[in-house]
Formats: structure tokens, C-alpha cells, sequence
């Protein structure tokens, strides 16, 4: 197994760190381990060793902007949406990480920024001692894990939540594009108490449905077709009243085992609690 055509993505889950390292060699990429540890330690593992590691970054941590730009000029996008998005905050480009995502709409991008040393402090915390990190979203990489290794629901519009004890990762697809990221900060709510069920979905709901008339506002008038979710949702009578709460039936992430090098490494393993990871390892 060759380190250089591996990726290796690290997600923190509540108090635990999960990884995947994914061969990407031949058609498609091929799962070879998923692990986890105990966060805030060094991950000390020979399967973790690969030049390109990366790690899901805090949704809080990241800001996401809506533009449009043609893309029909000397200086490339990415570029001009960096510019744009440092120039809105009055701060040096040179302070931030930026990631630039198409939507699949014409002209239409977004474009997420953090900032670096927020980045470094958080990696500090949560993987000590890796160097060479590259960082991403964890919502984008939960799209990113649903596009390129999960089954897919029907329908244009879907809806993606993973719901960790502080923040719920959201990503909203439109004709398998990502047309919006957000976190829920859940923080303040007790999910280990049934009583703050109900609270818990009222915010869900709420914000979700905010960001669904944005998307209005952009053109995009379809209904939602699916919410699947992963994380502290897909507890059973949590998912019941996620679907009665939504009005349309809530599912949990489905991974496609197609994609294992080795489908017997599937058994018993909690696959959705590692899409994130999985996400982080794709382009």
C-alpha cells in the first residue's frame, strides 16, 4: 500500500477521533481502515501514516459567504472570491484558509474562510503532534463523504445532518451539488435528556427552514425530498420525531460497502459515524 496515493481524513466525534485512510488509485477510492482514539492524543497508528492527512474543522470556525462571479476573467476564481471575502472583513488574505465550491448553479459559488490560527489551535487540541494538516468543513466533508461513499436518496433536494453533543453539521444538496453549509451550536441543550428532545428539534427546524428560504430566494423552489442524518440523530425514537417534526420520513446514512477493499472490514462497524472522515479524503 503505497502512502503517497493515500489520504488519510481525522474527524472528532464528541470526545473521540475518528479516521479513515482511503487508497485513491484505480476508478474509485478504495476504503483500506477506519479507526478511532481517544481525542486530543496523538494518533499512533502505521495505517495513519500518509503524506496528506486532513482534518473536519468546526463548522462555528468557519465562514461561509454566498457569490456570483463569471468565471470569464484573467484572474482565477478562487482568487477574485479570496480577495472578495477578505476585503469584505477589512483583514489580509494571508490570515485566512480559503476553500471555494462551485453549486452547480451558473456563476453561482461559495466560498469559506477561516482563520489560521484558529485552525492551528483546534489541530493543537485535537490531533497533537500531526504536521502538515490540510483543513475543510466538516459540513462539506459530510457532503463530500455522502456524495462519494454513501447510498443516495432520490429526489433534487436533500438535506444532511450530523449531529455530534455541541454542533449539528448540516449540508444541503441540490442535483448532487452543495448549495449551502452550516452548524447548529446545540451546546446549551442536554441530549442525554429526552425532556430537551423537543427543544433540540425546534431549533433544527427553525434554522433549517431559514436557510431552505434562502435557497428560495436563489431560485431553488423545489421542496426538501430527504433529511439523512448520522451522529446522535439516528437514535431511534430521536429519528421518529426528527421525520414527524419535518412532515417526510428522516433516514440515517447508508454507506455503500462497495467501496471497502476488503467488505468483511464492514461487519459490526458503525460505518456513518465515519463519513465525515471518509468525506475529508475526497475532492
Amino acid at each position: 500500500m503505497s502512502d503517497q496515493t493515500a489520504r488519510v481524513g481525522f474527524d472528532r466525534r464528541d470526545d473521540m477521533l475518528f479516521a479513515a485512510r482511503v487508497e485513491l488509485t484505480g476508478e474509485r477510492p478504495q476504503i483500506k481502515a477506519l479507526l478511532r482514539s481517544p481525542s486530543g492524543q496523538k494518533p499512533d497508528h502505521e495505517l495513519l501514516n500518509s503524506p496528506t492527512q486532513m482534518l473536519s474543522v468546526p463548522d462555528e470556525l468557519v465562514l461561509v459567504k454566498r457569490l456570483k462571479l463569471l468565471d470569464e476573467h484573467q484572474v482565477p476564481l478562487k482568487q477574485r472570491a479570496s480577495f472578495e471575502m477578505s476585503a469584505a472583513h477589512l483583514e489580509k488574505e494571508e490570515l485566512f484558509d480559503f476553500d471555494l465550491i462551485p453549486t452547480g448553479m451558473p456563476n453561482h459559488q461559495l466560498i469559506l474562510a477561516s482563520r489560521i490560527e484558529r485552525l492551528a489551535a483546534y489541530s493543537m487540541k485535537t490531533v497533537p503532534e500531526l504536521e502538515s494538516l490540510t483543513y475543510r468543513m466538516r459540513a462539506r466533508a459530510l457532503g463530500a463523504g455522502y456524495l462519494n461513499f454513501c447510498v443516495r436518496e432520490p429526489g433534487e433536494l436533500i438535506c444532511l445532518a450530523d449531529a455530534t453533543r455541541d454542533i449539528t453539521s448540516v449540508c444541503l444538496l441540490y442535483r448532487e451539488h452543495i448549495v449551502a453549509l452550516f452548524g447548529i451550536k446545540l451546546d446549551r441543550f442536554n441530549w442525554d435528556k429526552e425532556d430537551d428532545w423537543p427543544r433540540i428539534l425546534l431549533e433544527f427546524r427553525t434554522i433549517l427552514n431559514f436557510q431552505l428560504e434562502n435557497l428560495f430566494g436563489q431560485g431553488i423552489t423545489v421542496p426538501l425530498s430527504a433529511v439523512v442524518v448520522g451522529g446522535r440523530f439516528k437514535q431511534q425514537k430521536m429519528l421518529a420525531d426528527l421525520s414527524k417534526s419535518l412532515g417526510l420520513n428522516a433516514t440515517v446514512l447508508k454507506s455503500n460497502e462497495g467501496y471497502f477493499a476488503d467488505p468483511t472490514q464492514a461487519v459490526g462497524v458503525p460505518l456513518e459515524d465515519y463519513i465525515v472522515a471518509l468525506g475529508l479524503t475526497v475532492d
